[in-house]
């Protein structure tokens, strides 16, 4: 009696199963990506921090310079909108990257785990609640005999 279950039924589980490992597999694709990603934005950070610094470097030189052998005050402006530029990249690009770290905590906290999916899966296959015969299946059972 049990295994009159409907063949659709064990199917769609089956079904089910795959589109949810499909979907554990994509979101576990899709972090990697956000962490390269990160470690690439921290690269750059790194990279620009140190053009700031030189940049830096060569205004307070020319400043120095400046006081002593009279260099135009156009180009240290301009060298301090440069300095400004760069501050102002370095500081979106942090925003950036704390926005992927909090995505990344978001999607790590809002999904199962490929392992917790595995024992999730494990269990069902050892429950296998399809050979479960309802109620109501029971009982239209017992009518007909």
């Amino acid at each position: 009696m049990v295994d009159q279950v409907p063949q659709t039924q064990q199917s769609g589980v089956g079904t089910n199963v795959k589109a949810i490992n499909a979907t554990v597999m994509l979101l576990s694709q899709k972090i990697s990506y956000l962490v390269r990603n990160e470690k690439i934005l921290s690269q750059n950070i790194l990279v620009l921090n140190d053009k700031l610094k030189k940049l830096d470097e060569k205004v307070n030189s020319i400043s120095t310079v400046s006081s002593s052998s009279g260099a135009s005050s156009e180009d240290v402006d301009s060298m301090k909108a440069q300095i400004s530029e760069l501050y102002n990249k370095i500081t979106g690009i942090k925003q950036e990257i704390d926005i992927v770290n909090q995505s990344v905590e978001n999607l790590k906290n809002d999904f199962v785990t490929k392992k917790e999916f595995q024992e999730i899966k494990y269990l069902v296959d050892a429950i296998n609640p399809l050979e479960y015969v309802t109620y109501k299946q029971m009982k239209d059972l017992l009518k007909k005999e």
